[in-house]
């Protein structure tokens, strides 16, 4: 993950980031999360990760990030297709739209960003199911697509239960808040 993005991930997790540097020396990170000392008993386990056969996109300029999602998805059964960026990912689709069920698009990329890619693919298919994702606390732009019609927002990183949780949601038709 590039350094906004542990950082933005970091801050939607009440962290913060610390950086000290010595010219000709190197760079120190420290990555700070607050304790949870108050761990609740009854707090819901993360969700168990589902099977499933859908037909999924996932568009990550992120190699390991793309990579790991598309392998967790087809070990469950689910049928994978990978693209590096937004520009890729609308050619893929306006070629290939039909056999799609949903779209994985992460919203900060190069050449074409999440946002404007979910908006060329919609114009191909105004029904397109997609959960955005982003390691940035980007939560009034996510809100924006949301209200776009994009199906969910997934916030990076994220557990593999998480994901197919949000991707059985988005196939329901019913938004990531449930309704």
């Amino acid at each position: 993950m590039g350094l906004s993005a542990v950082y933005g991930t970091m801050k939607s997790h009440g962290g913060a980031v610390t950086a000290e540097s010595v010219p000709g020396k190197g760079s120190v990170f420290r990555l700070l999360l607050p304790e949870n000392r108050e761990e609740s008993a009854d707090a819901a386990p993360p969700p168990a990760p589902l099977e499933g056969t859908a037909r999924v996109l996932v568009v990550d300029d992120e190699m390991v990030m793309r990579d790991m999602a598309a392998e967790a998805l087809r070990d469950l059964g689910y049928k994978v297709h990978a693209c590096a960026d937004g520009a890729e990912a609308v050619r893929y689709y306006e070629q290939h739209w039909r056999e799609i069920d949903l779209v994985l698009l992460d919203f900060v990329m190069p050449q074409i960003n999440g946002r404007d890619a979910f908006h060329a693919m919609r114009r191909v298919n105004p029904g397109i199911r997609a959960v955005i994702l982003s390691g940035y606390n980007l939560i009034e732009e996510a809100q924006r697509l949301l209200d776009d019609g994009a199906a969910g927002f997934l916030q990076k990183p994220f557990r593999v239960g998480a994901l197919t949780e949000a991707i059985r949601k988005a196939l329901e038709g019913r938004g990531a808040d449930g309704s």
